[in-house]
């Protein structure tokens, strides 16, 4: 539902334009194949014979599709003859009734069960704002436009299916080690999106704890690192154009967030980083505290070689020291062009544009040795929030002819 105020009220002179909506809908999602009734799964042949299996998931015949009810309201606004524009949205979505795998027990000759009964509320806002601050009369003259998209997204888990207070939707790991794997769990009240692991041992007072010179690391798997979601986002678009001149360019900026680097892992923990460099000579005393005899903390004061305190350090079950934070602010793309008129006559009205295009040619964040915009695949499963060994982001450069007729 929606209405074009600014065609039937008299609005102030300064306001050009304004509509208001709002819209509410509920639409439903299936379960996935093979979910409401068992199957048998295709294996390698062995000697030319076809093997199958029985799933170890038991499928739930009774299963209901998940339902979500949105609502959304907003404006679009335009100022001082489109010199500026703003369309505001800003939405609430409630999904009930989603499908999650519980554990059942080994001896049932299951793993996991399919079940309703999670429930995640999704919130937020978003908006577009053009401004133009430049606008010449003349067609040839300087004008600049330019556009903010923003949004700010919030999906918190308001139900799990009863008897459970968590539920660990995803891990990832390395070689099979789920010791040490990072833990994607759902707990009600919580952000979706939380990642939880090991991590530090600390005293009342937040210092680190050490023993024999080394960090003390947990190993119970419930500390909670960070989300991989943005606080929000926000693409900063520009054109700019005087006579047969363009030039266009991109800034893309992703606030907030955390990230898990296996990269950082092999580097930090091999000892073919920069930041492993001290000490190697003198030896080090890590900062922290330590129990004495009393069982009270004092200040560390044991002094370990370098080896073993970077080994200990950035121990490959410590996932809290391979955290970092995913912001960035990147220019996404710069363009220079420059528009050819007339190129089959003067009366012709065909153009050339010819044009410098160079994509990714700064970035700001954390981590100068890893991307921060960054995914992995685990199986099926696309998880942000976890850096794997991924190849460097490319700078490129090209250029673009177009003809127009």
């Amino acid at each position: 539902m929606s209405a074009i105020i600014s065609s039937w009220a008299k609005l102030p002179s300064a306001i050009s334009y304004l509509k208001l909506r709002l819209s509410a809908a509920q639409v439903g999602r299936d379960a996935d194949p093979y979910s409401i009734t068992n199957t048998f799964l295709t294996n390698t042949p062995f000697n030319n014979y076809p093997l199958t299996t029985a799933n170890n998931v038991l499928a739930n015949i009774n299963l209901k599709p998940s339902i979500t009810t949105s609502t959304e309201a907003g404006f679009e606004i335009r100022l001082w003859n489109d010199l500026v524009g703003l369309d505001f949205t800003v939405y609430n979505e409630n999904t009930r009734n989603e499908v999650v795998k519980l554990p059942l027990p080994v001896s049932s000759g299951y793993t996991n069960a399919f079940v309703n009964g999670a429930s995640i509320n999704n919130k937020g806002v978003e908006f577009v704002l053009n401004i133009s601050p430049l606008r010449a009369s003349n067609p040839d003259g300087l004008r600049w436009d330019m556009n903010f998209n923003f949004g700010h997204n919030i999906s918190t888990v308001t139900a799990l299916p009863a008897g459970i207070t968590s539920y660990t939707y995803a891990q990832v790991t390395q070689y099979d080690r789920y010791y040490r794997a990072i833990q994607y769990t759902a707990k009600v009240g919580e952000r979706l999106g939380n990642m939880y692991g090991n991590g530090f041992v600390r005293d009342p007072q937040g210092n680190i704890v050490y023993q024999n010179g080394v960090p003390l690391i947990t190993s119970s798997q419930n500390m909670l690192l960070g989300n991989y979601n943005p606080d929000f986002v926000l693409g900063w678009y520009n054109q700019l154009q005087y006579k047969h001149i363009n030039l266009d360019f991109v800034w893309d900026w992703h606030q907030g967030g955390k990230f898990y680097s296996y990269t950082e892992l092999g580097v930090l923990n091999g000892g073919m980083s920069v930041e492993t460099l001290p000490g190697r000579e003198t030896g080090i005393v890590g900062k922290g505290v330590m129990m004495d005899n009393t069982g009270k903390y004092v200040p560390n004061n044991v002094k370990v070689d370098a080896a073993t305190y970077y080994l200990g350090y950035y121990n490959a079950n410590n996932n809290e020291v391979f955290m970092y934070n995913a912001s960035y602010l990147k220019l996404r793309e710069l363009r220079i062009a420059y528009h050819f008129s007339h190129i089959f006559g003067r009366n012709s009205h065909q153009e050339l544009r010819l044009a410098l295009v160079g994509r990714n040619l700064v970035e700001f964040t954390q981590n100068k040795d890893i991307d921060p915009e960054t995914l992995t695949l685990r199986g099926q499963q696309i998880l942000p929030g976890i850096e794997f060994l991924s190849l460097p982001s490319t700078r490129s450069f090209g250029i673009s002819l177009g003809i127009s007729l």
